[in-house]
């Protein structure tokens, strides 16, 4: 009978990167703000690193599910999660937008910027994170592809937006937080709708 990976005995080798893999699955709803687990790597390098990654992952999730409640007026909801992704005073700019500080000035420029439409959509692709190696990094740096649409009304046009955010991260004592965001577009396209 030939072996599967199902029935294949396990090596020490592959036992580490399934318990790794596992802790990041199950980390990740945990990891939106908690420093506790992202010091929950017990002293292993790598396992630190993995979880300073999903962290850093995590905070473009926030931003993309926080731009769309302020989209659908959820505008608290919205600022309390991009509190949580940014630092207080962190430079944010989108395109040819202004340069905006903090958290609170961007949910205002969003929230006029979103408020016509009647439903977005801000999706993050691949991501990618880049720390020091060794140690307990302090900084590091991030990048994610985004495809936003976002529709003027029901069954009505659709602009989508590719784009790629770079971003500049730091440990805080709350987490890893974006110390500063540029949006550079790749593509804008009035589209209608299907």
């Amino acid at each position: 009978m030939e072996q599967t990976s199902a029935t294949k005995p396990h090596t020490p080798g592959r036992r580490k990167f399934i318990t790794a893999g596992a802790a990041l699955a199950a980390g990740s709803a945990a990891l939106v703000g908690s420093s506790a687990v992202a010091s929950a790597g017990g002293g292993d390098p790598s396992m630190q690193q993995l979880l300073d990654e999903a962290q850093i992952k995590q905070l473009a999730i926030n931003y993309a599910l926080a731009t769309d409640m302020i989209g659908r007026g959820k505008r608290a909801e919205g600022l309390a999660l991009y509190r949580a992704t940014f630092t207080p005073d962190a430079p944010i700019q989108a395109g040819s937008s202004p340069t905006l500080i903090g958290p609170e000035a961007w949910e205002e420029y969003v929230y006029n910027a979103l408020k016509n439409f009647s439903a977005t959509q801000h999706l993050i692709g691949t991501q990618n994170v880049t720390l020091p190696q060794g140690g307990n990094p302090k900084t590091g740096q991030a990048s994610s592809y985004l495809h936003a649409t976002h529709e003027y009304s029901p069954g009505g046009n659709i602009l989508v937006v590719l784009g790629t955010y770079y971003d500049d991260v730091v440990r805080t004592k709350n987490g890893w937080r974006i110390s500063k965001r540029t949006l550079v577009f790749v593509s804008v396209e009035l589209r209608t709708h299907p």
